[in-house]
């Protein structure tokens, strides 16, 4: 970490980026969905909400918004398969549809939904 002095005397921190290994990020991306779908009420790991976006907002550091944007669908895809997989249950068992077929509108369903996870993490890049 250096500490440069600027024109005005305030101290500004650079951080130095770490190296990031291939898979290190959408590891990270995923492990945050499981985080903040443990934190619902079926596991009953409520603390894991405080830090459930954590490892997203790291995978997220140093993306350009359209990157942050694909690693932040991620992370909501296993959030949202997490949370509402009792859609393809209740599709298969209370209409005529297959199982499978429900199975691929929950998959749709999760990838709609986690774009807005997704548009918070490329907000938050390009903000900062």
């Amino acid at each position: 970490m250096a500490v440069a002095v600027g024109s005005n005397a305030t101290p500004m921190v650079a951080v130095a980026e770490r190296p990031w290994r291939a898979g290190a990020r959408p590891l990270l991306a995923a492990a945050s969905g499981v985080l903040l779908a443990a934190s619902f009420p079926t596991p009953d790991l409520e603390p894991l909400a405080w830090i459930g976006l954590v490892p997203l907002l790291v995978a997220a550091r140093g993306l350009r918004p359209g990157a942050a944007f694909r690693i932040g669908w991620l992370g909501g895809f296993v959030f949202y398969l997490a949370t509402v997989y009792w859609v393809a249950y209740t599709i298969a068992n209370f209409t005529a549809v297959p199982f499978a077929v429900a199975l691929g509108i929950l998959a749709l369903m999760a990838s709609t939904l986690a774009c807005y996870t997704a548009a918070f993490v490329a907000g938050v890049r390009w903000l900062g």
